[in-house]
Parts: C-alpha cells; sequence; structure tokens
C-alpha cells in the first residue's frame, strides 16, 4: 500500500492538517546550535588562532575523504563534534563539504552514496547533491532537477527523498551566491507542495548557515529578524518560517521568550510553523534533553505550546534515528499534548 504523507495528516486531536512535510524538525537544530562546549582550540589541526577557521576545518575534513575516504571522514568529524565546540556549531555544514568531496571522490551519486551517513542531519547527502547540480547550466537545471532524486513508488515520502529535496535547495541556493530569491524557482519545478516545500526549505537554510559561517548572507537582516519571510512570495512563506527562528535565536542571543515573542507577531497563519521551528532549535540546543526542551518549549503562548513540542520531538527522531529521547519528551509534556506528540513521533519513526 503506497504510503501519504503523514507530517501533520490525520491524528492531531487539535488544529490538523497543517501541510508542513516530513522536513519538519531535521532541518538545522545545526543551525543555531550555541557555543555550550570548550573551545578545544588548544590542539588538533586547527589550533590557536584558527580554532574558529571555517577554511581550516573545511580543508581538514575534506582531506581525509581524498586520502581515506567519505567513511573515515565523518568518524573524525563524530569524534570532534563531541569535544569541540565549533565544529559541533557547524557541523552540518562541514558535513555537506564532506558530502560534495565524496561525489568527488566517487565520482557518482550511486557510489557516494554507499560511504555516507546520516551525521550532524544528513548534510553529506546534501553536499553531495550540491555538487551534482554544479555541472549544469542554470537552463539546463530546470530540466536535470525533477530526475535527480530518486523516488520509490512503493515509499514516495521516506526520509531519504526528503534529503534530496532538501539538498537541492542547499545547492541551488549556493549557485547563486547564496541568494535565495532566484533559487526559489528552481524548486517550484516540482510536482506536489510536499516536494516543493522540501526543496524550498533547503533554499531558506543555506541562506542561515552562509552567515554563521562567512557572514555574506544577503537575505539576512539583524534589525528585521524574521526577513526575508516577510518578503517572499506567499506560497513560499511557510517554508521560510520553518527556518528562521534559527536566525531569530542568533539574533537575540539565544532568548527563548523573545524568540517566541517574534513567533507571536508575525501573520497569524504561520505561528504555529514558527513555534515548530523554535521547538526544533529548542531540541537541537538542548541537546534533545526532554526536561530542558519542556522548560524552554513552555515559555511560548500556551495556545501553540503543542506546536513546538512536536518540532522538537520530531527533530529528536530524525537526529537519534530512533525514539528514545522523543518517547521521553512526549511521556513529560502536558497531558494535552501528549496524543500529538506521540502521533507525530510515530509519523517520524516511519519515515525513516
Amino acid at each position: 500500500m503506497v504510503k501519504r504523507p503523514r507530517a501533520f495528516w490525520g491524528r492531531l486531536p487539535r488544529r490538523a492538517k497543517l501541510l508542513l512535510p516530513l522536513a519538519v524538525a531535521l532541518i538545522a537544530a545545526a543551525i543555531a546550535v550555541p557555543v555550550v562546549l570548550a573551545s578545544g582550540g588548544a590542539s588538533g589541526p586547527c589550533a590557536g588562532g584558527q580554532a574558529d577557521d571555517y577554511t581550516c576545518w573545511q580543508d581538514y575534513f575534506t582531506g581525509i575523504v581524498d586520502n581515506e575516504g567519505g567513511e573515515a571522514a565523518l568518524s573524525e568529524i563524530n569524534a570532534y563534534r563531541a569535544v569541540n565546540s565549533y565544529v559541533l556549531a557547524n557541523c552540518h555544514t562541514l558535513v555537506h563539504a564532506i558530502g560534495r568531496a565524496a561525489l568527488g571522490r566517487y565520482g557518482s551519486i550511486n557510489e557516494a552514496s554507499k560511504h555516507g551517513d546520516y551525521t550532524c542531519w544528513s548534510g553529506y547527502f546534501h553536499g553531495m547533491y550540491e555538487q551534482y547540480m554544479k555541472k549544469f547550466t542554470d537552463e539546463e537545471l530546470f530540466d536535470v532537477i525533477p530526475e535527480i532524486c530518486e523516488r520509490q513508488p512503493d515509499d514516495p515520502y521516506a526520509f531519504d527523498y526528503y534529503n534530496c529535496l532538501h539538498g537541492i535547495g542547499h545547492g541551488v541556493t549556493i549557485r547563486f551566491g547564496n541568494d535565495p530569491f532566484p533559487a526559489l524557482q528552481y524548486c517550484d519545478v516540482f510536482g506536489e507542495d510536499w516536494e516543493r516545500t522540501n526543496c524550498y526549505t533547503g533554499v531558506f537554510m543555506q541562506n542561515i548557515v552562509v552567515d554563521r559561517q562567512m557572514h555574506q548572507s544577503v537575505r539576512l537582516k539583524p534589525d528585521d529578524p524574521v526577513y526575508p519571510c516577510d518578503a517572499v512570495d506567499e506560497k513560499y512563506k511557510k517554508a521560510c518560517y520553518l527556518t528562521q527562528t534559527s536566525y531569530i535565536l542568533r539574533v537575540y542571543d539565544y532568548d527563548y521568550e523573545k524568540g517566541f515573542e517574534t513567533c507571536d507577531s508575525i501573520e497569524a497563519e504561520y505561528r504555529e510553523t514558527c513555534y515548530i521551528s523554535m521547538g526544533r532549535d529548542i531540541s537541537g540546543n538542548s541537546h534533545r534533553e526532554a526536561k530542558k526542551v519542556l522548560e524552554l518549549c513552555s515559555l511560548g503562548d500556551s495556545e501553540l505550546q503543542e506546536w513546538c513540542f512536536i518540532g522538537a520531538a520530531r527533530n529528536a527522531v530524525f537526529n537519534d534515528h530512533g525514539r528514545a529521547n522523543a518517547d521521553a519528551l512526549c511521556a513529560i509534556v502536558p497531558q494535552r499534548f501528549q496524543e500529538s506528540c506521540r502521533s507525530q513521533v510515530q509519523s517520524a519513526v516511519d519515515s525513516l
């Protein structure tokens, strides 16, 4: 039997059927992770003055790909992110670089895929697809993009298919100098809203991550932390607000009350989406610790907290590729939210 998109389909006891697909909670806890560990700058390949040098770390990990392969590079970054705050905070984008290098080493999407894993929110696969698209002209991409991702007829909403769509969004944004505005049209070529939304989230995530790396985003405004969500066409707003809290929280130095206040101030139809994004970031920044997530999500409007818990629970599933931390959260959220929390955990697990 063909599976249907489960993200907000059917079993929510209250405001059901919000068309935010499996992208919920995967994208970008890695964008926002604040410094929580000792820097680790006294030793390692990028010591001293290079401890916070993105290019140094990128060159180090891609050099391992070139010499030893994708698995070795992923093993190394996993070791460093456990002890080094800079690697932890930039892990998703560094793993993108590993994926790009892996495509160069192995020569094809199919072969490179065999040497990657889901480390740091699946950045390896996103980077692979970014690199693949570089060999086509802008006009060719309109025809090529719908053929890049392999969709399984018996599981058309699978996690791997999501990863490909999201990676395409990153790739086309990089192609246009990290400007999401010209990139979004390339996501429009997909036939379903589910596909387009997942691609759009890659576009908007790239807009945020590049600013963290090198302060070169062209579409972020510290004095208007919801921009560009308040400037894009209506069809893009949902995906934009699903990523934007990673930037909002950075602007407010991870003051979660101000983050929720910002969500409360946007267009009413997107506030639930914004709370889901807050939940995802809270989960990532709290290392999926249930009690901390409960504490921080509870800072939001009591009528919207449900969506924060949903975002956090789904992030835990996708980050861990398992449900233990998500189940621990659902067990302690207010009773009125437990059914929707558990339902969303199950839908996320089903997509893995």
